[in-house]
């Protein structure tokens, strides 16, 4: 995602090809970009079976919270996205919202997230799953 005007240029398949017949080191590269998508993987992965759902849906909300400040504490994101985000069903976002919104920490809205109490948000960041709970 660009946050400005970007200019993109495609190789085919043969010229990058072309490419690394002329110079070997320019396996490298990709090769490089591969191992460091491995890297954040590892992290998403160790991150996502660590943490709790609540956890890491307020995480999710924080950063998506700060990353458009200038906004307000509005998230754009529907709750099929965060589910992405987090490893989750809609269905299961939508309790976890439910809990939040009864804690007065949030307010829905159609493909956006008010968050009325960032600090009620944050204190979730460390809290065991609980959907079973009332």
């Amino acid at each position: 995602m660009a946050e400005t005007d970007v200019t993109l240029q495609v190789l085919s398949r043969q010229d990058f090809n072309a490419l690394r017949a002329a110079d070997r080191a320019f396996d490298e590269g990709p090769l490089r970009l591969l191992a460091s998508g491995m890297g954040c993987l590892d992290d998403y992965l160790a991150d996502a079976t660590s943490d709790s759902l609540f956890s890491r849906l307020a995480s999710q909300l924080l950063e998506a919270a700060l990353s458009h400040e200038a906004k307000g504490l509005t998230v754009h994101l529907s709750q099929a996205e965060l589910g992405l985000r987090i490893g989750a069903s809609r269905q299961t976002v939508n309790k976890i919202l439910g809990r939040f919104v009864a804690e007065g920490a949030i307010s829905p809205g159609y493909r956006a997230i008010i968050i009325r109490d960032r600090k009620a948000v944050r204190n979730r960041l460390m809290v065991p799953d609980e959907l079973s709970a009332p």
